[in-house]
């Protein structure tokens, strides 16, 4: 079914997942950076093995599986906000 077509309930249920190899791939990164400073956007991004390819507004994040829309690099932004060690940065 092509991704243009999809109901907008559908665009906002709609899951692909992620490239077999980037799990373990952000794995072996994060195990050399220190202090866990590594940002896992397929963590970020994903819910387990379940990543949506639609934003909240219906709005397409990626075309590929890998580079970001417009769209989909203001919805990494907003969860990077949340994220702990950003947080902290921010916050001082």
């Amino acid at each position: 079914q092509k991704l243009s077509s999809l109901t907008f309930g559908q665009r906002l249920s709609y899951r692909s997942s992620p490239h077999a190899f980037i799990p373990e791939f952000n794995k072996s990164l994060s195990s050399k950076v220190k202090n866990g400073h590594f940002f896992d956007l397929g963590a970020i991004i994903c819910e387990g093995n379940e990543c949506p390819l639609f934003d909240k507004s219906g709005r397409l994040m990626s075309y590929d599986g890998s580079h970001l829309t417009p769209a989909g690099a203001k919805y990494v932004a907003d969860k990077l906000s949340f994220h702990p060690f950003l947080k902290s940065l921010l916050d001082e």
